[in-house]
């Protein structure tokens, strides 16, 4: 896992505390939940590769670690997103 830095207003900072505290975990664990199911909608519109962001959502919310390293994941992502692009781009 990576530490990162993001702006939030003091509601949404608000929302996040109370949001943890009734999930009983930490404010970080709620952000990377919004954050899966963010991407698992958003990226789920393109179609193609459907199957293959869900098995990977999975992979993430099970926390199994079913690459061997950091480096072969964000491969796998470049390479989503690079075949997300080619499909955008093929439909213009």
């Amino acid at each position: 896992m990576n530490r990162t830095n993001i702006y939030l207003d003091d509601d949404q900072i608000q929302a996040l505390k109370l949001l943890a505290t009734q999930d009983r975990c930490s404010t970080s664990e709620v952000v990377r939940k919004a954050v899966d199911s963010y991407l698992a909608v958003r990226l789920a519109k393109d179609g193609p590769w459907k199957q293959r962001l869900v098995d990977f959502m999975e992979r993430i919310q099970s926390r199994i670690p079913s690459v061997d390293s950091t480096e072969e994941l964000t491969t796998e992502i470049a390479q989503a997103v690079q075949e997300v692009r080619k499909s955008a781009a093929s439909r213009r």
